[in-house]
Formats: structure tokens, sequence, C-alpha cells
């Protein structure tokens, strides 16, 4: 579809990053269920979820839980554990291990011994642990009050926590957000209260859970679009758990890694399909449902939750279909998770049916646009911030990511849409996806990687120098009007391709036409009062034991750098830092557009004397000695060999050049065990640094010299 971009007038990028005070998203919190395995404990299920890992991975998923129903009631093998933790690591996702329970088949010791087994003994340091399943399931325990399961939560963690403290014990996995247990469970220091500490002192639980299928196959398109923020429901589950657990964590002083946080171990749009499944009806499989998956997965980024695994892999409510076809949940899966990051950015829009979502980061805004009516294309503008949108678009998207742009574009009927921006707010990456088309057909999103605006800014250099001034230009693109801009302010009258900048700062140019606006990217220009040269050095400038310093110069906007040994240039030697490994005479030479200088002298000296240079040794090796040097061409290279030498060895003194080449060889004489060779290099040789190399035996030492003339 086609679509265009209007791109306003841009904020500094420091406003983008520096404006966010959002959620983090939690680098677990796109998670799945490793639901169908082919076997648990005794239990032959037939799943295929070992020949599904490729896909899972591919879906971006981040955590996987290995739980359920028939994992609590048969409990896996040590084989299929470690198979699953293996499996799900070696593709860079985390486990969430459930330990069994089922009503009390399985003791609070068969799970510290697990723990034991695959922390200690195996080494996997599983972080993440859940116990039990379901509870209050009419298929599990039945259980209905929270007296029956606060006991259990506790006596299971204690034995686990007492094996390995650094573990997090994720419960009590509701069938649904119970509300009769779990305010009972999060009830300070109430009798039920699992929040707090054991005697050993550590915390029983760090992450309260529960499962979310909305639906049993009865909803309608009108409930299905309403049900997660109609009042009562998940959005309202969220809110009244999280406020629980706020004063569970200011009651219990839980901060940092300690506070509470909240998962969704279990979802989907239901637990049961309705009668006429597929991918245009109102289940499992279909795209509706896919934009379900969306919404929750949205709302739980709003909310800080840990993590949200949905139900499941590849089954009957598989994202993934036992004829192993990409069902729409996993396309819309795949988007959010792949391209979601940094931290939440509210997003509203102006139509109950049109539904938006968005992160940011320091490089991007994400956002997913999903139109959930059954006839109506919208065309739109969104802009990225919270200020009124102008314009005759029916739908207005507002996404509070600190930038003053608008970008306009339009959205099919039952489509989703994944628009991916830069820190300026220039569209760089688009996906469509749409039912009629995309979902009918069995085919992933249409994704189109943007190029990047083709105006930009260009100069002679970034710097103003004293009271000056720079002259700029953006190209010129026929049919564009120009209007520069700093630091995110409109320049009154600067309307042409040229600007003579007077004032440091961060310049644009929005280049307008009857139905587009791009915008540049930002051009930085600093003030520079001239240049002045200085030179540190990170430790002592006797090298004699320390053998080398790093001498720092000082740093500016445009500095090139010559470093000179003895008012020679050191070849190569063009950054703010250089090591030495040389005595002599050093400055650095610093330009820039305005003006050079040269540094005062900086004198690194050697060892004082050959006996005391030949009797040191360093890490236990001889030194070789070379001097004097700097020198002229005619020098001495000296070193003790005789702990070095097998009978009938010999030693040889290589030269090389800096780029390596061999250019000197010789075998010097040994009298009582030292080399003390006097090495004469005429004018043949050009000046500069040179590398001094001798072959003892097997042994090869190093030192460098500075020829000079």
């Amino acid at each position: 579809m086609k679509f265009s971009k209007i791109i306003a007038i841009a904020l500094l990028l420091i406003a983008f990053t520096n404006n966010i005070s959002a959620q983090e998203i939690s680098p677990m919190l796109f998670g799945q269920n490793s639901w169908m395995p082919d076997s648990t404990g005794t239990r032959f299920l037939n799943g295929h979820v070992h020949k599904k890992w490729p896909d899972i991975q591919g879906s971006g998923a981040q955590s996987i839980r290995f739980g359920g129903i028939a994992s609590d009631m048969d409990m896996p093998t040590n084989y299929q554990y470690i198979r699953m933790i293996d499996s799900i690591r070696t593709r860079g996702m985390e486990p969430i291990i459930q330990v069994s329970y089922w009503g009390g088949r399985y003791s609070a010791e068969q799970a510290a011994e697990l723990v034991k087994f695959i922390n200690k003994t195996s080494g996997k340091n599983i972080k993440y642990w859940s116990i039990g399943n379901e509870p209050d399931h009419g298929s599990s325990y039945k259980y209905t009050k929270a007296d029956q399961v606060a006991p259990y939560i506790r006596d299971f963690s204690r034995a686990m926590k007492n094996v390995d403290p650094t573990i997090k014990i994720i419960g009590p996995d509701c069938a649904w957000y119970n509300k009769q247990m779990i305010p009972a469970l999060t009830t300070p220091n109430g009798p039920h209260d699992i929040t707090g500490k054991s005697p050993e002192g550590h915390f029983y639980v760090d992450i309260i859970s529960f499962h979310e299928y909305p639906f049993k196959g009865q909803q309608t398109r009108e409930k299905v679009i309403s049900n997660l923020t109609d009042n009562g429901n998940f959005e309202w589950k969220l809110t009244d758990l999280k406020s629980k657990l706020e004063n569970c964590n200011k009651t219990h002083g839980r901060t940092g890694e300690n506070a509470l946080k909240m998962a969704i171990t279990e979802a989907n749009i239901g637990y049961q399909d309705p009668s006429s499944n597929g991918v245009t009806g109102l289940g499992t499989e279909s795209f509706i449902g896919g934009q379900f998956w969306v919404e929750m997965m949205g709302l739980s980024i709003k909310h800080e939750v840990f993590s949200i695994n949905f139900w499941a892999v590849t089954n009957a409510l598989g994202f993934i279909s036992k004829q192993n076809e990409k069902r729409p949940t996993y396309y819309h899966f795949k988007m959010m998770a792949d391209n979601f990051k940094g931290s939440y950015a509210d997003a509203k829009t102006n139509l109950k049916d049109v539904k938006a979502f968005a992160s940011k980061d320091g490089n991007q805004v994400a956002v997913m646009v999903m139109n959930q009516s059954a006839s109506k294309n919208q065309k739109f503008s969104l802009k990225f911030s919270t200020s009124s949108i102008e314009g005759d678009n029916p739908l207005k998207i507002n996404i509070d990511a600190g930038i003053e742009n608008v970008y306009v574009d339009e959205i099919a009927n039952q489509s989703t849409l994944l628009l991916v921006f830069d820190a300026s707010g220039n569209i760089i990456k688009k996906c469509e996806y749409t039912q009629d088309y995309h979902a009918v057909k069995n085919i992933p999103p249409t994704c189109t990687n943007v190029n990047p605006p083709a105006a930009q800014i260009t100069a002679p250099s970034t710097v103003i120098c004293d009271d000056g001034e720079l002259l700029m230009a953006v190209n010129e693109l026929e049919g564009y009007s120009y209007q520069w801009n700093r630091d995110g302010d409109k320049i009154e009258g600067a309307t042409g391709i040229n600007y003579i900048a007077k004032t440091p700062g961060i310049y644009t140019v929005s280049l307008s036409s009857d139905d587009d606006i791009i915008m540049t990217d930002a051009f930085e220009v600093q003030s520079s009062d001239g240049t002045t040269a200085e030179i540190t050095a990170d430790g002592p400038t006797n090298i004699c034991h320390t053998l080398a310093v790093t001498l720092r110069a000082n740093e500016g906007p445009e500095f090139t750098y010559t470093w000179k040994l003895n008012e020679v240039d050191i070849p190569e030697a063009k950054s703010p830092e250089y090591e030495v490994t040389v005595p002599g005479d050093y400055t650095v030479y610093i330009s820039n557009p305005c003006g050079e200088a040269t540094s005062e002298t900086v004198i690194v000296t050697g060892c004082d004397g050959v006996a005391q240079a030949m009797a040191l040794e360093v890490e236990g090796k001889p030194l070789l000695h070379t001097y004097p040097n700097p020198t002229n061409g005619y020098f001495t290279v000296e070193m003790k060999t005789d702990s070095l030498l097998l009978p009938g060895e010999l030693v040889t003194i290589e030269i090389l050049n800096v780029a390596g080449q061999v250019v000197f060889a010789q075998q010097p004489h040994q009298v009582n065990g030292y080399v003390r060779q006097i090495i004469s290099m005429d004018s043949s040789y050009p000046p500069g640094l040179y590398i001094i190399r001798i072959r003892a035996g097997k042994e090869s030492f190093s030192n460098k010299v500075m020829i000079a003339r």
C-alpha cells in the first residue's frame, strides 16, 4: 500500500532520549510455553515441540516455560528437564522451570532435590522456578481458598531456596485472576501472605502469577475488540495486582532485584475455540486472535509485567499448527518481539476499533497499529508527541516519544502495521500484515526497509572559530522549499539552500513539497576559541621498570594530531594518545580549522647506566637494551643470553622496519654469556622507528629504536 512520510520540526536527539521516563521492557517479556513435548514423566504425549525449536527461536521468544497440568501431574524425569533446558538455552532463550506438586503428590523435598540436581550437580543455574499449576482449576487440586495454597508455596520455597538462595520463585499460577485467593496471598503480614520472608531470611515468592484465557468459544467480534480493557478484565487485573504488589514491597522493604513482579504464565484469546474457527474467525487460529495477542503484550509492557507466556507452541491453541503452518498469532508475536526495545511509549488513538502500542529507545521508535474494523480503511496521522494533531485524516495517533514529528499513512481494514522510525522520526522499516491477503494465503507480513532521506547538510567544517561563522548548505531537491532549524526551533528567514551559522547548535533542514515533508539528519556545529596543545602522562615518565607510559593530548572539535620524538614526526602516531616505549623528548602538534599549537616537551627517561639495565629482569626474562636511543644510526645492542642457549645454538640480531621487513641481520659475538654489538645504520636507512629483535635459541626478544638524523 502506498505511503508517504511527513516529518515536521525535529527536536534534539537529546530531547528524545532524556524525555524517556517510561517502563523498561522486561528481557523475559515475550514468552511461550513448551507445549507439547513428546513426553513428561512416564506419559507419552507424542508432541512435537522439540521439532519446532528453529521456529520458536525465529519468533523472537525470550522466555520458555516448561510447565502445565501434564508435567504437574506427572513429574518430568531428570533427562526430560535437562533436554528441555538445553534446547531452550542453546537458542538464546531462558527457561522457566515448574516443579510438580499436584495436590500433594510431590513434596518440597523432591523439589529441593530437583533444584540441587539442575543447578548444583548439572550446573545449569536456572533462575526462575514456578511451584505447581492452577491450584484452583476443576481438573487440578480444586482448591478454593488461600489457606490451601499458602502452606505448600511456603514449604516448597523454603526447601528450594535453602538449596540455592539465588533462585526466583513464581506462583501461585492460578487458572485465572482469582479474586478470592490472590488478595489473601498478597496481604502483607496476613495469615496467608506469601510475599514476606521465611525464617531463613529468604523471600517466599518473587513473582506473582496467574493465567488469562478470557473466552471459552462464545465470543463476538465486538467483545474481542473491547474485552481486554473492559472494566474488571485484563488491564484492570494488572492494575489491581500491581497496586497490591507495591503495597507488599513497601511493607516488606522489597526494592531493586527483590521487588515483587507479576507474570502471566499462560495466556491466549481463550481456552476453547468457537465451533467455526479459522483465519477469518474469532478463535486462536484467527487474524484478530493475533491482534489480541499484540494487545495483551502491549498492556503487559505498559503495566511492567515480567513475562507473558502464551499457550502454546504447537497444539490446537498453538501459534504453529500440527501441519507446521505459522498462524497469525505467530506473525503478530514475531513483529512485536523482534522490534519492541527499550521502554514503553504511551500510544493513543481517537478510534475505538484502531489500537496502537509503541516502544522507544535511544535509536528507534517502534509502533504497532491494528485496524480491527471489518470494513473501513483509515488514513491516519501519527505524531511522536502528546500535542494535538492537525489535518483532515480521520485517524489520529499520538505516541509519547518526545519528538514533534508527524508521519502519515493509510491502514487497511482487518490489518496490522509495524512501523519503525529512527531517533529523528524518519521511517526506516514498515511491515504490513492483512487478514484477507497475508493470513488467508498463509504468508508472512510484507516488510520494507525504507532508505534514509536524500537531503543532507554539508559544510567545510563543523567548527565556528572564535566569533566567526560557518557556511552550510543543503542539497537542492526539485519541488521542495526549505526551512532551517537550530536545536529544534525554526530560524526565522532561513529558507534557502544555504545558511551562515554564527551560533553553535544542532541544525536540521525541513524540506517541504505539496504533499511531503522530509527532514535532514542532525548536523552538530561546535565553537572553538582557538587551539591549544597539552600532554598528560598516565604514569611515571621514567620507563626503566614499567617499560612504557601512555601520553595523552587534550581533545577538541576537529583536532588532528602529530606526535614527535626529538622533533621528528612519529609515523602513524595520529591519535590523541600515544604509548611511549623509547626514551626521549616528546611533543604533540595539534591543529583544527581555528589554528594550530605545539605542546611543551615531555621528557621520557629510561634506565641509568648499562650495568643496571643488563642486570634488570622483567618477569624473569632478560632485558634487551639499546643505547643511545634515539640515535643518529650508530648505537649499541646488549643483552644477557647465557641462560637461553643450549650448546651449539646461536644468537641473531635482526632489525625490522615499521612494515615488518627485515632490513638488517647479523650474528653477534658473545662474551661471558653477554651479547654486545655495535650497529651502524648509514644514511641509506631512512629516519624513523625500527624494531630490534634478538633470536636466542628458541627465544625471541625485541625493542624499539628511533633513528633521527
